[in-house]
């Protein structure tokens, strides 16, 4: 079992069409991402592989639509997380 960190970034993208006007916006996005990874052993070629992260956004980025007398807002989440397993074969 071994325990690893790792900074990622990104951007997130929203396209609005069908409103008052149409609109794009491009926001950047950073997490630091705290996890756990474990193989178990099933044969001397073949082990399982399993992986578990936690994400936390350094930042949240927000959009907002205004359409007439309507707000709609769409915020990333305050916390993800990733969970993986699978074969590994070593040769």
């Amino acid at each position: 079992m071994a325990a690893c960190s790792r900074v990622l970034g990104g951007s997130w993208r929203a396209v609005g069409r069908g409103y008052g006007r149409d609109s794009e916006a491009t926001q950047a996005w950073f997490a630091v991402e705290v996890g756990a990874r474990a193989e178990v052993a099933l044969s001397r070629h073949v082990a399982l592989h399993v992986e578990a992260d936690v994400l936390v956004p350094f930042t949240r980025p927000t959009l907002e639509i205004r359409d007439r007398s309507e707000i709609l807002h769409a915020t990333t989440p305050a916390l993800g997380a990733l969970l993986s397993a699978g074969p590994l074969l070593r040769f």
